[in-house]
């Protein structure tokens, strides 16, 4: 089992400036200029949460189709910019996925009006720890396990 645990500040190496994409032809998130270091990947559905070689998440990308999300008003959760290590529970090979969520078994839904797109849990519990690995994108995490991703790229799909 993969379980997440927040770990502070960001590394230096990290940009948290670069922006997250969407692009609508290829029904993909990508982040422009994303940080070095990534060596693995986690698979929430098909979204990758790149890690370094200490499990650290550096930047979230990958296929989530815009067709199949689901407009509804959302308040994305506020938090803090940190640190999030995912463990694997092995050594983490070079270019290796490992899928925490099959396809298309967390929902997607976006706010076309605020921009921000969550896969998982958009019910953030009292006790979940909100964590901002960067301005866009946002770790929703309860005791070790993860129940959200929320991004908000820099354009949805249509505007």
């Amino acid at each position: 089992m993969i379980t997440f645990e927040v770990m502070g500040s960001v590394p230096d190496y990290r940009s948290p400036e670069s922006s997250l994409l969407y692009s609508p032809a290829e029904y993909s998130f990508l982040v422009a200029e994303p940080p070095q270091g990534e060596v693995g990947s986690v698979l929430v559905n098909d979204l990758e949460l790149h890690v370094d070689m200490n499990g650290v998440v550096l930047y979230v990308d990958g296929y989530a189709p815009s067709l199949g999300w689901v407009a509804v008003q959302l308040d994305p959760p506020q938090g803090t910019l940190v640190s999030v290590r995912a463990r694997i529970g092995q050594t983490i090979e070079p270019g290796v996925s490992y899928r925490l969520v099959a396809p298309h078994d967390w929902p997607i839904v976006f706010d076309p009006e605020n921009g921000w797109i969550c896969c998982g849990q958009p019910t953030v519990a009292d006790e979940a720890q909100i964590c901002m690995i960067r301005p866009d994108t946002v770790l929703v995490i309860e005791s070790g396990l993860l129940t959200a991703v929320w991004l908000c790229p820099a354009s949805l799909p249509g505007d």
